[in-house]
């Protein structure tokens, strides 16, 4: 199962490295996706793992840029 995620509303990324760094940091995202009953709510890798989420797509740059990261365990 995949999700689309953002970053909570203060934070934005210019490239994907930054993206992924924080993503493996643990640092919060928020789910949009509209077909998950998970939209809206915030959320972080930690988080993803423990529903079973194996990937996700992180929408960045003002939301115009996409990046796909495999979750793996620590």
């Amino acid at each position: 199962m995949s999700l689309t995620i953002v970053p909570v509303q203060w934070r934005d990324y210019k490239s994907k490295k930054a993206v992924e760094e924080d993503f493996e940091a643990d640092k919060d995202f928020r789910v949009c996706d509209m077909f998950s009953q998970w939209d809206g709510r915030a959320c972080n890798k930690t988080d993803l793992l423990d529903a079973g989420i194996k990937s996700v797509r992180v929408r960045y740059d003002k939301l115009q840029k996409v990046t796909n990261i495999e979750i793996k365990e620590k």
